[in-house]
């Protein structure tokens, strides 16, 4: 509840009128036309008028007041932050010494035409360049610094003051010395623990900044300034608490005083001129030449922050008694992270565990938006990837690992973006210019998904906010002189709508599902409404895609697992994620090729199975691994594997199951796969194309699909339950009825009904535990893409849970959530209604196609 402001005089203009006019009445017998037309009244009306300016005012706290109280809780306008830049230095020929070169080499642009003054940005570090080497990256940054200003002279008393020359300072988030504040002193003061800086032959003790001279952490030699005014103060002297509601009878100096006459000195950074944000390749004049020695700047300077405005900061001040000294809340994260560095504009701050399965308690996912160089036009994905800079997020975690409450984490990471565009056809009133209308709208619609915090009033597009085709109707419909707005459409540039030949379902992501389409990984955290690119293997093309399963070894720490295998023209390589997908480490590369992929955790380390026509290989999680090949049959150690399957069985034991090439039949190991623990199991002589292990609370079943030549119409699947005793050669019970689809091509299940993916009929579906068990053929109206009128396209890949179930191929991904009746096509890059996204991810405005067309008045 807010407490009630006191009102000193709470008169209105009425009441101020009436008691002038009561006073009139009784002092002035002569006075009597007291009506609003009388100028006696008129200059009443005038004065009471006055009067309650004058009551406002005083009701209302002064400004400069409620500056002086900001003051006293050290709430502060921000000081500006300089624009930072990496620079390579690069000698023109490689030298046979190693080339020193000290911080504070000055760097800027060529003069322009306009005659202003270039910005110069200066070295922050020195940089060594090696012997034979040719060029060094250095970082730098946009100020003037200040090196040895006499601020002023000691007094000896507390709390004094002084004032450099040359405000506001820059924000304290650089490398190297921002700031130094020395006194001088007699070689007779100096300890051998003191900091100490010569300037024109005179020693200097270096002092220590404080937020508060309350902090007895570094020592007394202490002082705090204010980055806003260039104010430096030296401690106070108090009377302090001594407890039972007492003081100390004399003033107690809270930390050493400049003596009487001792020159005060201070090397400072302040703002430059000019502006700090400049494209790659712009800064390559050395101020002061080196002898071949070139620079440039790789990338695009970030921009630098302006100091902040007064207003700004007393509007900021109430929030400033929610004291930032520790991270605790999301908002803290956020608000601390857009401070530390110039270069964010913003950020979103969500509990790691929220987001993710293998997420751990206390973690903090800190996702950054870039602040970009130019900001007037269209904001891309492209411009925002650019602005990226590695030493921002390194600001960033530093601030926050200081600020972070013990036992939290934070993981900083610049934000992922989604690019959507719309297409709409507008129809505008007669004499209306459709060019000019156009670009109006476009504008628009770039403002209104926009991912930049732009001021007030303009926060930005909202992190995990989907875009709907009733915000662009909306946005579009309030501009005058437009009639109306017809088929809106919501485009996006990445969806797997076609090749697709893999699908895999995290079972510890709730909702997650991963897939492939060409070089591109995707996933979905949503069952499918949405698919977002994670990833691009460039000239690769993504074959299989697996998440470790916890039937390859009951372990969550493992969730996250997620492996792609990936082909360029006869090179083979293998990919594993720990994180869903969010980045890939190259594990092992090879010349086979690969048919099939499982998990397996064995020995407290996850791996992978890989069935090949060359036989059956295992990698172990780790980088450079070789693939070990795993012999299965002794009698035949060059068979290959078309399908591997790894589940654990009810006794606890990991199960392992290979379909041998060339109809040699299924192999089964009861010992974790190690090599010579196979057995022969049966269906020999079958085509057995994919395997799968259902899972059930009582038992586990093995499943073979087979496949079929030619126009054959196929021989459906076989099954055996894997019992303690193995599976033996009359273990199987074929399922054969009702299937005329070809070969079967991907098996999946969600618990009851076994769903396969085929060559010629799309998904059929199969519940074994009815009474008159067959496979149930959909209809060539179901959804599923159609080769011809009477045929389905192939399936390539499916994957189900309880009440979804998607199916793959070249025509994108299909989702069912009727069991297997009707599909509908699920990777679609155009919407109707919605774009949606992960909560940690934004969107970013393409651009807009928008028809423009006038009005028909003959209608």
């Amino acid at each position: 509840m807010v407490l009630p402001m006191p009102e000193v005089d709470d008169r209105t203009f009425d009441e101020l009128v009436d008691e002038a006019l009561q006073v009139v009445r009784e002092h002035s017998d002569g006075w009597t036309d007291l009506s609003t037309s009388d100028p006696g009244v008129v200059l009443v009306e005038a004065f009471a008028h006055l009067t309650e300016m004058m009551i406002y005012r005083m009701n209302r706290l002064p400004e400069k007041a409620y500056v002086a109280f900001l003051e006293l809780l050290n709430v502060r306008p921000f000081p500006p932050s300089a624009a930072q830049a990496v620079l390579k230095l690069n000698l023109a020929a490689p030298r046979g010494a190693d080339l020193e070169l000290p911080a504070g080499l000055r760097v800027t642009t060529p003069r322009g035409g306009d005659g202003g003054r270039p910005p110069v940005f200066e070295t922050l570090v020195p940089a060594t360049l090696p012997a034979g080497e040719t060029e060094v990256l250095v970082p730098a940054a946009h100020f003037v610094s200040v090196a040895g200003e006499l601020a002023g002279r000691g007094d000896g008393q507390p709390g004094q003051s002084v004032t450099v020359r040359h405000g506001p300072l820059i924000a304290d988030n650089l490398p190297g010395q921002n700031m130094i504040v020395a006194v001088e002193a007699e070689a007779s003061e100096l300890t051998a623990a003191d900091t100490t800086v010569e300037h024109a032959g005179r020693a200097y003790s270096v002092w220590q900044e404080v937020s508060r001279f309350s902090e007895q952490t570094r020592g007394r030699n202490v002082y705090t300034v204010n980055r806003y005014t260039g104010e430096i103060a030296f401690a106070p002297a108090l009377r302090i608490g001594e407890g039972a509601g007492r003081v100390s009878d004399r003033p107690i100096v809270l930390g050493n005083v400049p003596a009487r006459g001792q020159e005060i000195r201070v090397w400072y950074r302040h703002e430059g001129e000019g502006g700090g944000g400049i494209p790659a390749g712009k800064l390559s004049v050395l101020v002061s030449p080196l002898d071949g020695v070139s620079v440039t700047n790789p990338e695009a300077a970030t921009a630098g922050r302006p100091t902040e405005a007064l207003e700004n900061a007393l509007a900021r001040g109430p929030m400033e008694l929610h004291s930032l000294e520790r991270a605790i809340t999301a908002r803290d994260f956020e608000t601390l992270a857009c401070r530390a560095a110039a270069g964010v504009n913003r950020a979103r701050a969500i509990a790691n565990a929220s987001l993710w399965a293998h997420g751990a308690r206390g973690a903090v996912n800190v996702s950054l938006v870039p602040q970009p160089h130019d900001t007037t036009g269209l904001v891309t994905v492209q411009s925002l990837r650019e602005a990226q800079q590695a030493q921002v997020l390194e600001q960033v975690q530093g601030v926050l690992d200081v600020r972070r409450a013990l036992g939290t984490a934070c993981l900083i990471n610049w934000a992922r973006y989604k690019s959507v565009f719309a297409r709409a056809n507008v129809t505008v009133y007669p004499g209306q210019d459709s060019a000019a209308a156009e670009a109006r709208i476009s504008e628009r619609l770039q403002n209104l998904v926009n991912p930049l915090d732009r001021g007030p009033g303009k926060p930005g597009w909202g992190f995990g906010r989907p875009l709907l085709a009733w915000d662009v109707l909306r946005a579009i419909g309030d501009l005058p002189g437009v009639a109306g707005v017809a088929n809106i459409r919501l485009v996006v540039d990445h969806a797997p709508h076609a090749e697709v030949k893999t699908l895999a379902r995290d079972p510890y992501q709730a909702d997650t599902w991963y897939t492939a389409s060409g070089s591109e990984f995707y996933r979905s955290g949503n069952n499918g409404d949405s698919w977002e690119a994670l990833s691009r293997f460039d000239g690769q093309t993504v074959m299989h895609v697996a998440a470790y399963a916890p039937e390859a070894g009951d372990d969550p720490a493992r969730a996250g697992l997620v492996s792609a295998v990936t082909k360029e023209d006869d090179q083979w390589r293998l990919h594993v994620s720990r994180d869903c997908g969010e980045s890939f480490e190259l594990v092992s590369l090879f010349e086979f090729e690969v048919s099939s992929v499982a998990w397996i955790f064995r020995d407290r380390v996850p791996s992978l199975f890989l069935a090949s026509p060359s036989g059956l290989f295992e990698v172990l999680l780790q980088p450079g691994a070789a693939p070990r090949q795993v012999l299965v049959d002794a009698d035949d150690p060059e068979m290959g594997a078309t399908s591997v399957a790894v589940s654990r069985d009810l006794q606890g034991r990991t199960i392992v199951a290979v379909a041998g090439s060339a109809e040699q039949g299924v192999y089964l190991s009861a010992e974790a796969g190690e090599a010579g623990s196979y057995r022969h199991v049966g269906l020999k002589g079958e085509l057995v194309r994919v395997l799968m292990i259902q899972e059930t609370a009582t038992h586990r079943y093995l499943w073979a699909g087979v496949s079929a030549v030619g126009k054959d119409e196929g021989n459906g699947c076989y099954r055996a339950q894997l019992e303690g005793k193995g599976i033996d050669q009359d273990d199987w019970t074929h399922f054969g009825e009702g299937w005329s689809a070809g070969g079967c091509r991907a098996l999946a299940h969600d618990g009851h009904t076994i769903y396969a993916g085929s060559l010629r009929r799309g998904v059929l579906c199969l519940n074994p535990d009815e009474a008159e068990i067959a496979w149930r053929t959909p209809d060539v109206s179901c959804g599923l893409p159609l080769r011809d009128v009477s045929r389905l396209s192939p399936v390539d890949a499916i994957a189900a849970t309880e009440g979804f179930v998607l199916a793959a191929g070249p025509s994108g991904v299909f989702r069912s959530t009727d069991l297997g009746i009707s599909y509908q096509c699920c990777s679609e890059t155009e919407f109707e209604n919605e774009v949606k996204l992960p909560a940690n991810w934004v969107l970013c405005s393409g651009r807009h196609e928008i028809r423009v067309s006038q009005v028909d008045e003959t209608l």
